[in-house]
């Protein structure tokens, strides 16, 4: 293959690119991936669109700090590509399903690898700037682009629905890079998030787990309602109904994502004792089967040690067996079974010992806390 170079884009470069532009729209091509607009705006206008989104000095308010490329051939000085490399993903467009990285070859240069150097050199360039964990996407039905995303070590991380057409989203970790996790609480600047997790639970049909109520707020109330209740939530005084308890966001601090969400009962009354315990989890739907909650509940456990818990109580259905195998994980004793008359289901509860807990698993789960001791 020639050796390809990324040039940023200059007036002088305008009569090449919008040939390039041309030979995409001859193509049938209306719409450029990575062209950051190319394909609808007047050069210059483009020009100083892509020139002011590469610092936080130039950025216009609604803009992405991304850096845009002409993608050059050495040998004959022609474009053959563009791209354009997102440096974050601050907004839902670029959360969901856009990503670091759009790229596009000129359709009479395709079928001769250049994609997958592109995306290669894209990925070098980010891991630069300290972007170590890239997220690329592709329509499910684009085997080509999917051929080159995984060939760059991009591995599926979810499949969304954009404009009634899948998209598979994947990531791209540079070696020895893990995803790393966080809990926050819970601020109007994750609502939008919020909104959308509990969400994808009602189009998975799932049911919804320890989120504080946030289910019911967003149906009969507003996000920011749920935010007072959970403050009123952790200033409770133990009764016999009720008990103080502090909500938490699990948070995927690579790109951001709201993944889970904990609710941490900081003590337990004679109600609690004898079902539902201490905490409650959930992940989101597409999310699940990554160990994820192994991870979520690590987090709750550290944050128990902070309120002075020594031990904490949780319970789950002896049918359901990832949540029993994650209690297990963190050393969860089996205490006893029993039958939920409302739900019809047995039920088994746990003890963990949280000091106990939190030291012994620290190993194991260092690599993946945003926090490390």
């Amino acid at each position: 293959m020639e050796e390809i170079i990324f040039v940023r884009p200059t007036i002088e470069l305008k009569k090449m690119g919008l040939e390039y532009r041309e030979e995409h729209f001859k193509f049938g091509e209306k719409v450029i991936d990575g062209a950051a607009l190319l394909d609808e705006l007047d050069y210059e206008e483009w020009l100083d669109r892509v020139n002011s989104n590469w610092n936080e000095e130039t950025l216009r308010r609604d803009g992405v700090l991304s850096h845009t490329f002409f993608v050059i051939r050495k040998n004959d000085n022609r474009i053959i590509g563009i791209v354009d490399m997102r440096l974050e993903l601050k907004n839902e467009i670029t959360r969901r399903y856009g990503g670091h990285v759009g790229y596009s070859v000129r359709p009479s240069e395709r079928k001769k690898g250049y994609a997958t150097k592109i995306l290669n050199m894209a990925k070098d360039y980010l891991y630069n700037l300290g972007i170590t964990c890239i997220m690329v996407s592709c329509y499910s039905d684009n085997i080509a682009s999917e051929k080159v995303i995984l060939k760059n070590g991009g591995v599926l991380d979810r499949k969304v629905d954009f404009n009634n057409k899948l998209v598979h989203v994947y990531y791209i970790l540079k070696e020895g890079e893990n995803f790393r996790f966080k809990l926050i609480y819970p601020n109007l600047e994750y609502k939008k998030q919020a909104e959308e997790y509990i969400e994808e639970f009602y189009e998975y049909n799932s049911n919804i787990n320890g989120v504080g109520g946030l289910d019911r707020f967003l149906k009969d109330s507003t996000y920011e309602e749920w935010l007072v209740k959970i403050d009123n939530d952790l200033k409770r005084e133990v009764t016999e109904q009720k008990v103080p308890t502090k909500t938490m966001f699990l948070i995927r601090e690579n790109d951001d994502m709201l993944v889970g969400v904990i609710n941490i009962r900081l003590a337990l009354n004679e109600k609690l004792r004898k079902r539902n315990g201490n905490i409650g989890y959930s992940i989101r739907p597409t999310q699940r089967g990554k160990g994820y909650n192994k991870i979520n509940l690590y987090l709750a456990l550290c944050e128990c040690k902070k309120y002075g818990i020594k031990k904490v109580m949780l319970d789950c259905e002896k049918s359901n067996l990832g949540s029993s195998k994650t209690i297990i994980s963190l050393g969860g004793v089996l205490e006893r079974e029993y039958l939920d008359e409302e739900l019809n289901e047995m039920e088994q509860v746990y003890w963990i010992d949280v000091d106990k807990s939190v030291e012994e698993k620290y190993d194991l789960y260092k690599e993946f806390l945003a926090d490390r001791k």
